[in-house]
């Protein structure tokens, strides 16, 4: 017997809109393990994928949670289980396109 062969167009269509993506969407990955990237695998598949889904080109912001250390000094503290923001209020969230 002889395997139809698959239907690739949709495929091809996807890896077409991804290669030609220009406008870019940056996304800031704070980590312990920046360096080894495979760490992360799950996670900058999953922003590739929303970010072909949005028409973006992804640029990944990595940023080591060590040198993030003392900057906390001066910002508001928040009690446990309390968000940053006041309730309903989005700005903390926000994502401008």
């Amino acid at each position: 017997k002889m395997t139809p062969q698959p239907d690739l167009e949709e495929w091809r269509a996807l890896a077409e809109r991804s290669d030609g993506l220009t406008e870019e969407v940056r996304i800031a990955l704070i980590g312990k393990y920046t360096g080894l990237t495979d760490s992360y695998l799950s996670v900058i598949k999953s922003l590739k994928h929303a970010s072909i889904a949005c028409g973006r080109k992804l640029e990944i912001l990595w940023i080591e949670a060590s040198q993030l250390e003392g900057f906390t000094d001066d910002a508001p503290q928040c009690k446990d289980g309390e968000a940053s923001g006041k309730e309903g209020d989005e700005s903390n969230s926000r994502v401008d396109r």
